[in-house]
């Protein structure tokens, strides 16, 4: 996967273009897993794998010794999300405890809706 710079316009926003560079990885050594409660849904899931910060070049995570790569496994082509180990370990414990449920996400939505 190579990197590329994309500029985001935001035409009638009083925000600035935003220009990012897109990480450059080496995903040719991802082991991907996917949940075992993803069953036979087509392939559309999240994909996860962890690799050697060297192996990616995103700002402030390719010092790390591990990262965790997440993708959509349906734009297998798009850069994965990267993620610290802390950073990974907090949305996981999040998880356990149920901070992600669908629940829970419908009714902050819910709640910000209202506002």
């Amino acid at each position: 996967m190579l990197g590329s710079f994309v500029t985001l316009d935001f035409p009638g926003e009083d925000y600035p273009d935003v220009v990012y560079q897109e990480s450059q990885m080496d995903l040719s050594r991802a082991q991907w897993r996917k949940s075992r409660q993803s069953g036979n849904n087509g392939g559309h899931c999240v994909e996860v794998s962890a690799l050697p910060g060297r192996d990616v070049t995103v700002e402030n995570k390719a010092g790390e010794d591990a990262v965790f790569v997440v993708r959509d496994s349906k734009n297998r082509d798009r850069a994965p999300l990267v993620f610290t180990r802390a950073e990974w370990d907090a949305f996981v414990a999040g998880v356990k405890n149920g901070e992600f449920d669908s629940a829970a996400l419908l009714a902050a939505m819910r709640a910000t809706a209202t506002l």
